[in-house]
C-alpha cells in the first residue's frame, strides 16, 4: 500500500510540473505576440524595480559611456564587436579613463558642484579605488552587451625611401672611460652635421685608432627599398641585428663595443641624423647598455656589447 501511495504522489507532482511549465510557456508566447499587451508588473516586484532602474539610471550611464569611448578614442584604442580581438587595458590608461568616467558621473549627478569640490571627489575616488570600480563595471557590462576595447593593429608603409643611415662602432678595453667614448661618438655626429648633404653611395666617414686601447670606425649609406632598421613605424625597440657581424672581432675579445646606429628618412636633413648620434651618445653617458627611440622611418638606436676575457 505505501509503494502504491509514493507512486501516486510522484504522478501528482510531475503533473504539477509540467503544468507549471506549460503555463510559463504560454505566458510567454502571448507576451511576444505582436499587438498583444504584455501584463502590467505587479507593483514592488522584480519586473517593475528594473523597469524604475533603467528609467533612474539609463542617463547617467549613456553619459559615462560616451566618455568612456571618447577617452578610449583619445588613447588610441577602438570597440570591436569581435572577443578575440579584446584588449586589456594597462593600468596608467585604466588611471586615466577611471577619472574621466567618475567625474562625468559626478558633474550628471550633482551638477551643481564647485571645480574644486569635482577636482578633491575625483582624487579621492582615484586613490581609494572608487573611480576605477565604476570603470570596470562600464567595461564588464560593454562586454555583456558584445562590446570590446581592442588596440588597432598600425599600418606600416614605408614612404621615406630612400632612407639615410649612419653606423658608428667605436672599441675600447675597460681602462678607457665611456665619457671618451661618447667624445667619439659626438664627433662622428658633428662630421655627418657638416656635410652639405648626405652622399647616394655608400661612403666610410674617416675613423682612425686612437691609441692601443681606443679605435673607431664609421659609415654612412642610402637605402632605397624596404626594409630599413626599424620594422615598425614607431617604437622604442632595439634592432635585433644591431651587433650584426662577428662580435667581438678577431682578436678584440677584451674590448667593449659601442654600436649606434642612426637613420633618417628622405626629407630629413644630416643635421637631424648628427641629433639621433648625439642623442644615442646621452643615453651611453647616463650608462645605459641598449636603447632606441624612432618614429616614421626615422631615428636610432644603440648598444654595447661587453668586453670578453680570453683564456
Amino acid at each position: 500500500m505505501t509503494g502504491i501511495l509514493v507512486v501516486v504522489a510522484l504522478l501528482a507532482g510531475w503533473i504539477v510540473v509540467q503544468h507549471l511549465a506549460d503555463a510559463r510557456r504560454e505566458r510567454r508566447a502571448r507576451e511576444s505576440r505582436p499587438g498583444i499587451p504584455v501584463p502590467l508588473a505587479q507593483f514592488g516586484g522584480a519586473r517593475h524595480a528594473e523597469a524604475v532602474h533603467a528609467f533612474a539610471n539609463r542617463e547617467c550611464y549613456q553619459v559615462m559611456l560616451a566618455e568612456l569611448e571618447k577617452g578610449l578614442t583619445e588613447a588610441g584604442y577602438l570597440l570591436t564587436r569581435d572577443k578575440s580581438q579584446r584588449w586589456i587595458l594597462p593600468e596608467a590608461d585604466r588611471h586615466k579613463l577611471s577619472r574621466r568616467v567618475f567625474r562625468a558621473r559626478l558633474l550628471e549627478m550633482t551638477p551643481r558642484v564647485t571645480e574644486q569640490q569635482v577636482k578633491d571627489s575625483e582624487d579621492a575616488a582615484v586613490n581609494d579605488g572608487y573611480a576605477g570600480m565604476w570603470l570596470s563595471v562600464l567595461i564588464r557590462g560593454s562586454e555583456s552587451a558584445g562590446w570590446y576595447i581592442t588596440k588597432p593593429v598600425p599600418e606600416f608603409f614605408p614612404t621615406n625611401f630612400p632612407l639615410k643611415q649612419v653606423t658608428i662602432t667605436v672599441s675600447a678595453k675597460q681602462s678607457v672611460l665611456t665619457r671618451d667614448v661618447v667624445r667619439i661618438i659626438n664627433d662622428v655626429a658633428e662630421k655627418v652635421k657638416k656635410q652639405p648633404s648626405f652622399p647616394e653611395t655608400p661612403e666610410r666617414i674617416a675613423g682612425k685608432v686612437i691609441n692601443s686601447e681606443l679605435c673607431y670606425g664609421a659609415d654612412q649609406r642610402q637605402v632605397k627599398v624596404a626594409p630599413g632598421w626599424f620594422s615598425s613605424p614607431s617604437g622604442n625597440d632595439v634592432p635585433d641585428d644591431i651587433s650584426e657581424g662577428q662580435f667581438p672581432p678577431a682578436g678584440m675579445s677584451e674590448y667593449r663595443h659601442f654600436i649606434v646606429r642612426a637613420q633618417a628618412g628622405r626629407f630629413y636633413t644630416p643635421a637631424a641624423l648628427a641629433f639621433y648620434i648625439d642623442e644615442a651618445g646621452r643615453r651611453i653617458e647616463q650608462g645605459e647598455s641598449s636603447g632606441a627611440c624612432y618614429e616614421d622611418d626615422s631615428g636610432y638606436a644603440f648598444a654595447v656589447t661587453p668586453a670578453k676575457n680570453t683564456p
